[in-house]
């Protein structure tokens, strides 16, 4: 029998209404910086619109790893996860003043640019304003497909269990993920890596891609370390649980790294002068700065923290490292995207902090409601068989956490 929880809706609840509340300070603010400065507003919405992005991408990819592969875990957090999956549609919405600011942000809509640049030329094409927005369309339609589906059919396999449906799950799942990778990777070489439309790197994509897993993923595990100590949650509530999902995040960080420090070997090595100037511009300025403090806080910290295994199995510890993945996710992101643009040294913008409040706020309270709608107890065979053999699980303290009453 499935039951809707009451005891998270008073904590999801509340946090919907502060969300609310900051985005119209967001909103306020925003409207201001459109007035006085429309391109770093222009700058500033893509760095907030990229962030609450990532949020919706990790929820999408880890709902398929789990249907792919199953286990407990993603019974724990499957309901989190698909809550931010579910919302691609308010992202279209979102991505809608960025085509109007197109021609703020990228110089290949300036016809004269393309003339003026003969590496551009064989690219006149695919950087034609109209080509790129049905681009975004594609991608869209293939996000709200997949996370439509995979909801529909994991709410039919809740109910009824029927073997067919999850195989659908696992077939879509497998067929998704290679979808997702590629759609999400051409989508970051559209939107950020075509700000320096002379720059190419095969991995850019890919390692972006990454990033936004990684601090998605943090943000869930950290989301159900405020509701464990609520039924559902605490229903499958054990240091096995908090371990699986650490390691998960540990080996997402390793990844991410990995593929930042390749990209950046591979470039560096090769010196030519057509693909080191993307590095030249965040490693002078002041950029280099926040280059340092992206490597120490998005990496250093938290895998000197993940590797220790009594971190991972304590969620209060674990929700901290978590805090600091999904903020430093938001830094990175200003750096991929602002130091393209005049002036070329760092510039601490008022407008980055008013944008990720308004468009932040409105993702955070749509994810609350949805949250607060799938928030159910699954009959342990919905978490699918095969896996049954690691429902046993040791229960830790009811030690309270960040956000427990």
């Amino acid at each position: 029998m499935i039951r809707i929880d009451e005891t998270a809706q008073p904590v999801l609840q509340r946090v919907q209404r502060i969300a609310l509340i900051v985005c119209v300070v967001g909103v306020v603010l925003s409207i201001a910086g459109l007035v006085i400065n429309p391109s770093q507003f222009f700058q500033s919405y893509l760095v907030a619109f990229l962030y609450c992005f990532g949020l919706s991408v990790a929820g999408l990819g880890f709902s398929m790893i789990h249907y792919l592969g199953g286990g407990r875990w993603g019974a724990a957090i499957g309901d989190v996860l698909r809550s931010s999956a579910s919302l691609f549609w308010v992202l279209a919405i979102m991505f809608l003043p960025i085509i109007g600011g197109v021609t703020y942000l990228y110089s290949w809509s300036n016809p004269a640019v393309i003339a003026a640049d003969p590496l551009l030329h064989h690219k006149a094409t695919w950087f034609s304003v109209p080509v790129w927005v049905m681009r975004a369309v594609v991608y869209f339609a293939v996000w709200l497909l997949l996370s439509r589906f995979l909801d529909q059919w994991f709410v039919q396999w809740d109910k009824t269990g029927d073997p067919s449906i999850r195989r659908r799950l696992r077939n879509l799942s497998g067929a998704g993920m290679v979808l997702l990778v590629l759609t999400v990777s051409f989508a970051m070489f559209d939107w950020v890596m075509s700000l320096e439309p002379d720059w190419t790197s095969t991995i850019y994509g890919l390692m972006v891609l990454v990033g936004h897993t990684l601090s998605g993923w943090a943000f869930a595990i950290f989301v159900l370390t405020q509701l464990r100590g609520r039924w559902p949650v605490r229903e499958y509530d054990s240091w096995r649980l908090w371990q699986d999902l650490g390691s998960l995040l540990l080996a997402n960080l390793i990844l991410w790294a990995y593929m930042s420090f390749d990209q950046f070997m591979l470039i560096w090595v090769g010196n030519l002068n057509d693909e080191i100037p993307w590095y030249l511009h965040r490693m002078a300025n002041g950029w280099q700065y926040v280059g340092i403090v992206v490597i120490i806080a998005q990496f250093a910290i938290p895998f000197l923290s993940l590797v220790l295994r009594p971190v991972r199995r304590n969620p209060n510890v674990l929700a901290r490292v978590t805090v600091f993945l999904f903020v430093t996710r938001f830094i990175e992101d200003i750096v991929l995207v602002e130091p393209e643009f005049p002036p070329l040294s760092i510039v601490n913008h008022w407008q980055d902090l008013a944008l990720v409040l308004a468009l932040g706020g409105i993702w955070l309270a749509l994810f609350c409601r949805q949250l607060q709608a799938r928030l159910v107890v699954v009959r342990p065979a919905a978490i699918f068989p095969e896996h049954e053999e690691h429902a046993v699980h040791t229960p830790i303290p009811h030690e309270p956490s960040l956000g427990t009453e």
